[in-house]
């Protein structure tokens, strides 16, 4: 879990979060987690995500798929976000690259 105190512009939001990691399996890694802040007034009121890896290929020069996806309710819009990835670790595994995609859908809008 996380209590979070944010302050921007003189303003103060309190957010709660808790979250849930699982192993189903050695190649397979999922998260999960549900958010709030009760007297909202820049952060979610209301925060939903789950995601998840795959481990594609093993070893030193492993390969991962990840794809998250949130929901937020702001006090001014909903929106709702998926981020698929693929990580590739180099050099015996001490270096990687990531290449993430982010697709935003705002409250009646199209996908940013």
């Amino acid at each position: 879990g996380r209590v979070g105190w944010f302050r921007r512009f003189g303003v103060e939001d309190v957010e709660f979060e808790g979250r849930l990691a699982a192993r189903p399996l050695d190649d397979v890694w999922l998260r999960a987690s549900v958010g709030s802040t009760p007297s909202a007034d820049f952060r979610p009121k209301i925060a939903v995500a789950a995601g998840g890896d795959v481990r594609i290929s093993d070893g030193f020069q492993a390969t991962l798929f990840s794809l998250d996806t949130s929901f937020q309710r702001f006090p001014s819009q909903d929106v709702f976000t998926i981020a698929p990835a693929v990580t590739q670790y180099i050099g015996d595994g001490r270096v990687w690259t990531t290449v993430r995609g982010i697709g935003i859908v705002p409250e009646g809008g199209d996908l940013e």
